[in-house]
């Protein structure tokens, strides 16, 4: 038996990085198993760190290499009840999809094969407005340079990207407001702004109140 060891565990949210880093990843494996077979092809091959912690990392391992097998180390070892151990084993085991996981096997799969450019960055933006976005990385992830997928953007969209994302992060912002009774720093996190002082300035620019001033006028009406 031999086991491709891909590095540290990076467990994280979903993002481009994360499927450039499976890529990389699965060439790494098959350099290695080449190198294995060639001495001995009836070894039984295995995957373990790096990138690749739930059941569609695992699913897109076996698809692209000749692992057979996943060590789930830390993977397994945080999930506290007996319950969700077994669960879990069973969805790495059976490599299923799950409703978050969609996106990410539709990255890995290409993106021309599920969208057009554009609908992959609007759909990507919907999963991940909270987090860190790079355009960069999205280009990358769909095979063209970052000026040609910027161009597209604006031709069918009619702005920017970066203007895109602060109005549906801002859009988002008010939904949450209306929905929750929320600390304002604490919906500024929820919607990808760690700096307050900076979704206060882009909230007033897209909808030309505060903030606060937005939400004293909602709860008046």
């Amino acid at each position: 038996m031999i086991c491709a060891h891909l590095g540290f565990t990076k467990g994280g949210v979903l993002g481009a990085s994360k499927v450039l880093s499976l890529k990389a990843a699965a060439d790494l494996a098959a350099q290695i198993f080449q190198a294995s077979d060639k001495i001995n092809p009836n070894v039984i091959k295995m995957i373990y760190g790096g990138p690749v912690n739930t059941p569609a990392d695992v699913k897109y391992m076996y698809d692209n290499t000749s692992a057979v097998g996943y060590l789930g180390g830390s993977s397994f070892e945080r999930i506290p009840s007996e319950a969700a151990i077994t669960k879990t084993a069973i969805d790495f085991k059976e490599v299923g999809l799950t409703e978050q996981d969609k996106l990410l096997h539709k990255m890995l799969e290409g993106v021309t094969k599920h969208y057009d450019y554009v609908q992959f960055v609007k759909e990507y933006v919907e999963a991940n407005y909270m987090h860190d976005i790079s355009f960069a990385e999205l280009a990358q992830v769909a095979h063209l340079s970052r000026t040609h997928l910027s161009h597209l953007f604006k031709q069918e969209v009619g702005c920017t990207f970066p203007e895109y994302l602060t109005r549906f992060r801002i859009n988002k912002s008010i939904e949450l407001m209306k929905q929750r009774h929320l600390d304002l720093s604490e919906l500024s996190g929820l919607v990808g702004y760690n700096d307050y002082a900076h979704f206060s300035k882009m909230f007033k620019k897209t909808t030309g109140l505060s903030p606060r001033e937005y939400q004293r006028q909602y709860k008046n009406t």
